[in-house]
């Protein structure tokens, strides 16, 4: 027998919790998305990392504004891979400071480009140290200027190289000054003059 949408939306968080990974995997994408806050932290996060892709695309910013930081740190590559920008803007900054490297390499240009000052102060340094060329050449200037001194350190000389004018224009003086002696040498020309 299989439960319909409505019968599982009675489930508890500990019942929700008490399902087998092969059970979860059994879900459909309507019932991942019709399942409450509550029952979504009542799963493990093993039973986490085994929704489709399509189940987690399907999540609502409300369904995953609820979702702890183990649960998010669970999350594999692939299924951090699919949130959408309306997902990724409700991940407070505990959430995002818990993707682990390879999450954060996992992220669209599109969402590392809405991440909000907030989030992107919430980085580690190992964070923003993986962050790809191309998702750095998409940081948003205000994601930019809320970057602290040691953040910008972590960028490698190359990858600072490839900021564009109006992404350098917008850190401020504090930060360029703080910037490593390297990282001031690796830049471009046409980065110095105006």
């Amino acid at each position: 027998a299989i439960l319909r949408t409505a019968q599982l939306a009675g489930l508890t968080s500990a019942q929700m919790g008490a399902l087998k990974t092969d059970q979860v995997i059994a879900l459909s994408t309507a019932q991942v998305r019709g399942l409450s806050v509550e029952q979504l932290n009542g799963l493990t996060t093993q039973a986490l990392r085994q929704l489709e892709t399509a189940d987690i695309k399907a999540l609502t910013p409300a369904q995953l504004l609820g979702l702890s930081s183990a649960q998010v740190f669970a999350l594999a590559t692939h299924q951090v891979a699919a949130l959408d920008v309306a997902q990724l803007v409700v991940l407070d900054s505990e959430a995002v400071k818990a993707l682990s490297t390879q999450q954060i390499q996992a992220l669209s240009t599109a969402l590392v480009n809405n991440l909000s000052s907030s989030q992107l102060s919430a980085l580690s340094t190992a964070q923003l140290a993986a962050l790809k060329t191309d998702q750095v050449t998409a940081l948003s200037t205000s994601g930019l200027r809320g970057l602290a001194v040691s953040q910008l350190q972590a960028l490698s000389t190359d990858k600072l190289a490839l900021l564009s004018e109006s992404q350098l224009t917008a850190l401020s003086s504090e930060q360029i000054s703080g910037l490593q002696t390297s990282q001031i040498a690796g830049l471009q020309t046409a980065q110095i003059s105006q």
